[in-house]
């Protein structure tokens, strides 16, 4: 099961920020199963014959109640789910999960100088999570592609 996921990593933004590789790395954070699967796939599109690596990023939002130490969600059922999604790609995927308060500033911090990162939306009118987070990451530097996801179905 574990042939296209490179490494599975529960760390701090900062670690996971150094970590970046000088060669063209293309981001994709966690959002919806669905869109998440979508920008995957665009993401494996975009990269093939570019020698590139795709990183897939699960920045989980934990209540100020809780410590950051006790997440309320499973640690090996977020894997499994990021695994699976990894192996649909048929490509090398590095995941990455990460336990943070604030979701958008932890994916800043996760990203390199000037990121690539493929967010997949829904057709809604009114704004959603990921138009907030693709508008925050490009005011930080990031260069975000934003997809269709409804143009990526099969």
């Amino acid at each position: 099961m574990n042939g296209n996921v490179t490494e599975i990593r529960s760390r701090t933004a900062a670690a996971i920020s150094t970590a970046e590789d000088a060669g063209l790395s293309i981001v994709v954070p966690f959002t919806t199963p669905k869109q998440t699967r979508a920008a995957l796939k665009h993401a494996a599109e975009m990269s093939s014959g570019l020698n590139g690596t795709i990183r897939l990023i699960d920045a989980v939002a934990i209540p100020i109640q809780r410590p950051i130490s006790e997440p309320q969600v499973n640690g090996k059922f977020l894997k499994r789910r990021l695994e699976e999604m990894a192996e649909e790609t048929g490509m090398p995927v590095h995941v990455d999960i990460v336990y943070t308060r604030d979701r958008m500033e932890c994916l800043s911090r996760c990203l390199g100088v000037h990121s690539l990162v493929v967010i997949a939306l829904r057709s809604l009118w009114w704004p959603s999570f990921e138009r907030k987070l693709a508008r925050f990451l490009r005011r930080a530097g990031h260069d975000v592609v934003l997809i269709s996801r409804d143009a990526t179905r099969s």
